[in-house]
């Protein structure tokens, strides 16, 4: 990746065309929100399996919401939370964030009419771009994750 590039490597062509970055640019600044989540019932989609509800208990959640320029797609951070990143969650989260193309391999059904960046997006810093390893051990992660950007050309 250049230096110089807007992009974290991991944009899909899609995300590329609509200048729509997976990374935190030096000239950008952040407006926070906290944003309070009601309890409701949720549903959860699965994989091969019948959809469930559950009951989601709410919480609070800080957005940043960055001040761009006209020429990036503007992003929109929502920080989680310390978590720990295990082997399992690198499993899960390459089952739930896989490609068309990963599909395939795995053998699964592909869900969505749109083709995500696969799941390092999950494990790429936003600012530095390196990625976090799984570990066994009490090694603590800030979980900041944004939404991608879905839609039709």
């Amino acid at each position: 990746m250049e230096a110089s590039s807007i992009f974290s490597g991991l944009e899909n062509e899609g995300m590329k065309t609509l200048n729509c970055t997976l990374k935190i640019q030096s000239t950008w600044a952040y407006e926070p929100l906290i944003i309070e989540l009601k309890p409701e019932r949720v549903v959860c989609c699965m994989d091969g399996a019948p959809s469930k509800t559950v009951n989601f208990p709410g919480c609070k959640i800080i957005k940043l919401c960055a001040n761009t320029d006209d020429s990036i797609y503007p992003m929109h951070l929502t920080v989680a939370g310390p978590c720990y990143y295990t082997k399992q969650d690198k499993k899960d989260f390459e089952i739930m964030m896989r490609t068309r193309e990963q599909s395939m391999l795995m053998k699964l059904p592909y869900t969505s009419k749109f083709d995500w960046p696969d799941y390092r997006v999950i494990e790429q810093c936003p600012k530095c771009c390196k990625r976090a390893k799984t570990s066994s051990s009490k090694d603590r992660y800030w979980l900041v994750y944004q939404q991608c950007l879905q839609g039709a050309a």
